[in-house]
Parts: C-alpha cells; sequence; structure tokens
C-alpha cells in the first residue's frame, strides 16, 4: 500500500472532501436521470450528463467530428471516453441548439439544430394517471433505460439501448436473432461500416463483411462445415451473452473465454471494430483498453480489408499492410475499404487494347472468391490462354494441389479478398496493359495500430440548414435589441461624465457618482486603506498567509471579513505600477465570477499602497481561466491533479525545474505549470512507467512504495491536469481511484 507522510494524507483528504463536496447530488448539474418535459443540450456537453450510479457509464452528447455530435452512452472511466451505444450514429447533429427532450407522452426525441427530429425511441405511451412519472437513467451496466412508474408502484421498461446495440455488446446484453452488431465507418468516423455479426438463417453466429458492391461471409471460415468448427445448426433460440467474469457462450456452441476470465470487476466490451475483427476488451486500472481475445489472429483473413484490386500483408512486428496492385493507385488514402483504380485515364483504354495485355507475376498472393470458373490440371500457358479469351478475367490463380501433385486454374472475374502469405502455395497472375509491368510502383500503406485510445482526428461532416422566417425574425429581434441597448447605455454614461467633469467644483460629486458605476459594473466596492486598517484593528489578528501577503480578520459594519493585505506595499509605486493595473483587471475578473468554490470579493483598496503580481496558486490554475472558455468543475480538477504531483515528486509546481529534475533559477516561466510540463515530458522520455516514476518520485521517500500504486497516482494525476478539459475525469473518478490505492477512507 502506497503511504504518504500524514500531513500530506490529511491535506489530500481535505482536498478531495470540498471538492467533492460541491459534486455531490446537492449542488452537482450532473444528474442520475432524465425527467419528462425536461432535455439535455448539446451546447452544455459538460453539465447535461447522466451518470451511472457506480460512475462507471455516462450519457450525454460526445463529439465525433468538426460540430458535430452523437447522443451516446460511454465508459467514462477509461483514458479516452469510449463509446458503447450511439443513437444517431449515421446522422450527427450540430453543436449548437440541438437537444435531446423526453417528451411528456414518453417519446424520447433528439432535434438537430433546425429542429428536425433526427431520431426517436417511438415509445408514445398514454399515461393515464398524472402521478404517474417517467424517467430516463444509466444503470451500473451501461444500460440506458427509458422507465415509467404509476401510482401503484408497477414499473415497467419502455425502451433501453441493450435492445438496439451498435457495434458493442456489454456484459449479460443478449444479442439475438433480430440484434445486429454493426463495425464503425472507420477509426474517426463513427457512421455505419461493412462489418456485421449476426445469426445466420442456419442458427450460427457469423461475421459479415457487407460492402457497397458485394458481400461475403468470412467467419467461420466459408469453405468449413459448421461441426468441424464446433458449430451447431440445430438450436434455433438464436442467443449470444458473455458474463462479467469473461466467458462467452452462444446458442451454436461458439464458446470461448477471455485472457483475463475470472476478474469480475473488470469492466469489459465486446466491439466489432471498423477492421472487421471482433475483438474482447478489458479495462484495468491504468484506464488503457487491453485486448484479451479476438476472433482472427490473421487480420489478413478478413474479407474487404484492403479493398478492391488491394491485397493485404501481415507481419507480427510491423502489423498489417495494404497494397494496390501493379498498375493501380488508392482511391481515399483514409479508407483503404474503398480499395484501388486503374492509374490509367479511361480515354487511353482504346489504345490499350490496341496495344494488348499481358500478365504479371504475383507469387504467393491469395485471392479468395470471385472465381469465372475451374479448371483442374491445368498448365500456366493453358491458364494464360483461357484468361486472355475471357472478357471479364482480370487475372487467374493457379494454385498447387497437394493431394494430386497438379496445379489447377481459377480464372477471377473481381480481384478482391486477396492477401499475401509465405506459406501459400500459389501464384496469382494479373492481367494489365502492356505499358504496365511489375516494376511499376504501388501503393502502400502500413496500418497504424488499433488505437484503444487514441486522439481522434477531425472529421468534416457536412451540414446544411435551412433558414426559416420564425428563427431569422427572433434572431434580427435579438440582435438589434442588444445594439439599441448597448447604445444607450454608452450615451448615458458619455451624458453622465461631461455632466459631472464640466467644473473642477463638481469633482467630489463626480468622484461619488464615478464609484457607484464602478460598482455595478464590476460587482463590489471601493474602500481607502485607511478604511481597512481600522476594520483591521491595524492588521492586528492574522488568519491566513499566500505567496502574495497576509490575510486578516476584520469587521465592516455588522459583516465579518477576510482582508488580504498584498506584499511589498512600500515598494517603490513606479516599478510597480504595471503590476498594478495587472492585478486590478484581475479582480476585476474575478468579482464578477460566480463559481462555487470562490470566496465573494466584496471590495479592494487602491489609496495608499501598490499592488504586486499574483503568485499564490498561479501553479494551480487551469488553462480555461485565463481562456475564452466556460468556467467548469473541471478546473477543480485539474488543480487537485496539480497537488497529487506536488505530492507525488516533491516539489513545487512553479519551480523552474531543470532537464532532471531539481529547481534551477535562471529559466524563464512557461505557460503552464513548471511541474506538470517537467512530469510530462519525463514520461515521454522514459524507456518504461517503472524508470519514470524512479525519475520523478520524491527522493525523501527513499524508494519505500508500491510501484504499480504509484504509477497509477501520478497518471490520474496528469489525467487530471489534461490540457483539454473534456478528457479530464471527475472529481468522483479521482475518488475512486485513490479509495482502490487505499489512500483515503
Amino acid at each position: 500500500m502506497l503511504r504518504l507522510p500524514c500531513n500530506y494524507s490529511i491535506l489530500l483528504l481535505s482536498l478531495l472532501l470540498l471538492l467533492l463536496l460541491h459534486q455531490s447530488p446537492l449542488f452537482e448539474s450532473v444528474s442520475t436521470s432524465l425527467k419528462k418535459g425536461s432535455s439535455l443540450s448539446v451546447e452544455k456537453i459538460d453539465d447535461d450528463v447522466l451518470t451511472s450510479p457506480n460512475g462507471a457509464f455516462s450519457a450525454g452528447f460526445f463529439p465525433v467530428g468538426d460540430n458535430a455530435f452523437c447522443f451516446a452512452v460511454w465508459f467514462a472511466r477509461s483514458s479516452d471516453p469510449t463509446a458503447v451505444w450511439m443513437a444517431n450514429r449515421d446522422y450527427p447533429v450540430n453543436g449548437h441548439r440541438s437537444e435531446l427532450r423526453l417528451m411528456k407522452d414518453g417519446n424520447l426525441i433528439l432535434n438537430d439544430a433546425d429542429e428536425a427530429t433526427v431520431w426517436s425511441s417511438n415509445t408514445q405511451y398514454n399515461i393515464g394517471s398524472s402521478s404517474a412519472s417517467l424517467d430516463l437513467r444509466v444503470h451500473d451496466n451501461g444500460n440506458l433505460v427509458l422507465r415509467l412508474r404509476t401510482s401503484s408502484s408497477s414499473e415497467s421498461v419502455l425502451w433501453q439501448t441493450f435492445d438496439f446495440p451498435t457495434n458493442t455488446l456489454l456484459p449479460n446484453q443478449l444479442l439475438t436473432r433480430d440484434l445486429t452488431l454493426v463495425s464503425s465507418r472507420s477509426q474517426t468516423n463513427h457512421s455505419s461500416g461493412y462489418y456485421k455479426l449476426y445469426f445466420d438463417n442456419d442458427n450460427v453466429l457469423r461475421l459479415l463483411f457487407d460492402g457497397p458492391e458485394i458481400s461475403s461471409i468470412y467467419w467461420p471460415a466459408p469453405w468449413s462445415v459448421s461441426w468441424e468448427v464446433g458449430r451447431t445448426t440445430y438450436n434455433d433460440s438464436r442467443v449470444a451473452w458473455y458474463d462479467s467474469n469473461g466467458y462467452f457462450n452462444s446458442s451454436d456452441h461458439l464458446q470461448f473465454k477471455t485472457s483475463d476470465a475470472g476478474s469480475k470487476t473488470t469492466p469489459r466490451r465486446l466491439t466489432l471494430d471498423y477492421d472487421g475483427n471482433l475483438r474482447m476488451y478489458s479495462l484495468p486500472r491504468n484506464g488503457e483498453w487491453q485486448v484479451t481475445w479476438e476472433a482472427f489472429n490473421l487480420p489478413c483473413n478478413i474479407h474487404g480489408i484492403c479493398g478492391p484490386n488491394g491485397f493485404c500483408s501481415y507481419h507480427p512486428r510491423s502489423g498489417r499492410k495494404c497494397n494496390c496492385l501493379p498498375g493501380y493507385r488508392i482511391k481515399d488514402s483514409s479508407d483503404w475499404s474503398q480499395g484501388c483504380e486503374l492509374e490509367y485515364a479511361d480515354a487511353d483504354a482504346d489504345a490499350d487494347a490496341d496495344a494488348g495485355v499481358h500478365f504479371i507475376e504475383l507469387p504467393h498472393v491469395e485471392s479468395y472468391g470471385y472465381d469465372d470458373g475451374f479448371h483442374g490440371n491445368y498448365t500456366l500457358e493453358g491458364c494464360q490462354d483461357v484468361c486472355f479469351h475471357m472478357e471479364d478475367c482480370k487475372g487467374f490463380l493457379l494454385k498447387f494441389d497437394q493431394s494430386n501433385g497438379i496445379y489447377n486454374c481459377y480464372p477471377k472475374a473481381r480481384l478482391l479478398n486477396m492477401y499475401h502469405s509465405p506459406g501459400f502455395v500459389g501464384t496469382l497472375y494479373l492481367k494489365v496493359p502492356h505499358h504496365v509491368n511489375d516494376t511499376t510502383t504501388t501503393t502502400t500503406h502500413e496500418e497504424s495500430k488499433l488505437l484503444c485510445n487514441g486522439t481522434m482526428e477531425s472529421v468534416l461532416l457536412e451540414r446544411v440548414y435551412g433558414t426559416g422566417e420564425k428563427n431569422r425574425g427572433t434572431l434580427n429581434f435579438l440582435l438589434w435589441f442588444a445594439v439599441t441597448l448597448g447604445s444607450v447605455e454608452f450615451a448615458s454614461i458619455f451624458l453622465i461624465w461631461c455632466f459631472l467633469f464640466r467644473t473642477h467644483d463638481n469633482s467630489s460629486a463626480a468622484a461619488a457618482a464615478i464609484k457607484g458605476y464602478v460598482l455595478v459594473a464590476t460587482g463590489f466596492n471601493k474602500f481607502s486603506y485607511a478604511e481597512l486598517k481600522r476594520a483591521s484593528s491595524n492588521f492586528r489578528e492574522e488568519i491566513g498567509r499566500g505567496g502574495s501577503g497576509v490575510v486578516y480578520k476584520g469587521i465592516l459594519g455588522e459583516d465579518k471579513v477576510a482582508i488580504k493585505r498584498l506584499a511589498n506595499a512600500n515598494a517603490n509605486a513606479n516599478t510597480n505600477q504595471g503590476e498594478a493595473a495587472e492585478f486590478l483587471a484581475e479582480v476585476s475578473v474575478i468579482g464578477r465570477l460566480n463559481h462555487m468554490n470562490l470566496i465573494k470579493i466584496d471590495a479592494d483598496a487602491r489609496q495608499g499602497a501598490s499592488l504586486s503580481r499574483i503568485r499564490g496558486t498561479r501553479g494551480y490554475m487551469a488553462p480555461e481561466w485565463v481562456s475564452n472558455v466556460p468556467i467548469t468543475s473541471k478546473v477543480d480538477v485539474y488543480s487537485y491533479g496539480v497537488v497529487m504531483l506536488e505530492l507525488v515528486t516533491g516539489k513545487s509546481p512553479i519551480a523552474d525545474l531543470d532537464a532532471a529534475g531539481s529547481d534551477a533559477h535562471g529559466g524563464g516561466g512557461r505557460s503552464q505549470s513548471q511541474l506538470v510540463a517537467w512530469v510530462r515530458e519525463s514520461k515521454i522520455g522514459a524507456p518504461t512507467l517503472e524508470s519514470w516514476i524512479e525519475e520523478i518520485a520524491d527522493p525523501r521517500m527513499e524508494g519505500s512504495y508500491d510501484i504499480d500504486e504509484m504509477k497509477t497516482l501520478a497518471l490520474a494525476a496528469l489525467q487530471c491536469v489534461e490540457e483539454d478539459k473534456d478528457v479530464r475525469p471527475t472529481m468522483r473518478q479521482v475518488a475512486e481511484i485513490l479509495q482502490e490505492l487505499k489512500i483515503i477512507h
């Protein structure tokens, strides 16, 4: 168990309790259910989120591209949120004015920015009793359920996501005869893809490639008999599932278990990936998905993987690779399922026909299916002659039959499902125009490894919205109203200024009026230094101390107040004038903030003292504070992450650290915490996580810590201090990690 010094543990626990308090159901905007007549807005993506009671799953608007969102359910504890269900995967909605609404009649609808309904649960229900209640909530197993409760305390499920899977099956979720898993289009495109998992008419669970032009079954192997691969066709119940221990069962006798089977608490998902492979994933403590079972160890056996006129090769180290045949080029470099096309133009087709064709030899390349006939015991010359006289022949496969010691000829009407295998005894001969030869450059693509938590690339989705007269009129009215109101306010301020400053005698009145206007504009009063000195009894009772000054107890009227006296009050006014201006600007902003974790600033005093730059909490501030983005509870998560890093490393978050992690005093500052930057750079440069922990760990601990628990704590801290607030965990999730480490109780 990771042991921290007592004072550190108390500090960590205190901060956690404070931050969890405002995220409890009493205070948080994130809720566990959506009531009838209520809605979730895409513009409140951080707040309008439904969370399961155990915090494992969330439901809300999920980004799938530039200004494109789907309503989804996702794992909340993975390092990057992983969607397990989507309502509108084939028609994402706009990032403005879109909403999910639970109607009073029980129908759940998703409206786009133009108020068009893009998805509906189709659950209109005649609620006879006014006391009947409807709500939408996420259960601990990841099932999003719309339920009805009546006055008789009876409860019924009107709709649930477990009945409408997309590409993922969760533990104890049933796949039945009427349901199908459909892969995503690509790694960054979540729309419906070309691969399907379903029960066929013969009661066997199969994988199907359903492309834009052709379709073919590829699992179990299409040339095999069901009973030879352990399947049965006699059970027509057609149901498959897996339990929380990692054991899969199907009515066709398909059974398997994950490599970590037996761990009941490990989160799991069975996903039909965009590459056509069916994989089981497990989620360990570090938040990174791990493959614990897959249908194909050799991905080149998956149909359609490299598209028409493309062939696949695989190496255990470099992974899968797609290549275009000689004379062909890739259609879309971001989508190999579209395959390759001829490099020469259609206008040259007649010239190529007159010039004739020849055959290019591709050894050890197999091509399954789309045979235009079969010719047994044929020679190479004989097979060439057959293909030459067939108009639709694209090439032929000359395959050695080891059992009979002969070569068989397979003319090909289509060049699909091709893969290179050193162990394959046969050769594919490609029929091409004479100007194409075997030295023609082929397009090659090495597959990037399937990212379980990769950074999502932007996918630009087309959006066309009609501008109705109703919406245009409303917007025009709001625009003119805002312009008019602003003009009136500006004119009023200008007239008051002219009136108050026209003579020298009215200076005191002007000061009073301006002070009143400043109170309205900034939200707090101004007190003189003398007034604050009297209120604090000459700054007598100290109640706190920070990097920028000392805090004293004071009384203003009937109110008890905290008065902070800034350091360097007697410093040269000229040298500190710029810093004072900056401080006043920041105070003006803070005075207008309404945040549950900030004590309201009632006043400031500019007289009698010059002000210094804020230093005390700069290393703990999230990037949102200096960016033009809304402030959410994720700023607390960032600050807490810095505290955890400070406890792990024993270093100050604002110290200037050199490459070795020691304090340095010569370099300039960075935009983010020096500590955060140093820890992140150390992780990138370290060969292993263990060596990274040894580098950053507080040397005062002298190695007396559990390396695995320290890794979990440091990784959790780095998640908390992500620049993008959307990828930071919630404080509830952080608390669960620390509870598992037994740091807090």
